[in-house]
């Protein structure tokens, strides 16, 4: 895929307190109401592909203005990651200090 950046609004700041609150609830092992998080802008989403012994496997998928500029149509771009409970704490911290 390749390295890219990009800088486009991408989440509503309700958006992104339902972002943290889904690492947050998904690190305490809590059952989310979404397995997939769509937003207003459709440039991202978020996937939890499946939680096996305590790691959780997530999908980061980009769209729209979030794709490298060299996107093909048609072809899907994204990001999977595992982490632990202890680790997607730590991401609901970060982004949670973000916001203040």
């Amino acid at each position: 895929m390749g390295n890219w950046h990009t800088v486009d609004p991408s989440l509503t700041i309700l958006e992104f307190r339902d972002l943290v609150q889904w690492f947050r609830d998904l690190s305490l092992d809590k059952k989310v109401d979404y397995p997939e998080l769509y937003f207003t802008e459709p440039n991202l989403e978020f996937d939890l592909i499946k939680d096996e012994n305590g790691i959780k496997h997530i999908k980061m998928i980009f769209e729209a203005e979030s794709k490298p500029k060299s996107a093909e149509d048609g072809k899907e771009y994204f990001m999977e990651f595992q982490f632990s409970n202890s680790e997607l704490s730590k991401i609901a911290d970060e982004l949670e200090s973000e916001i203040k």
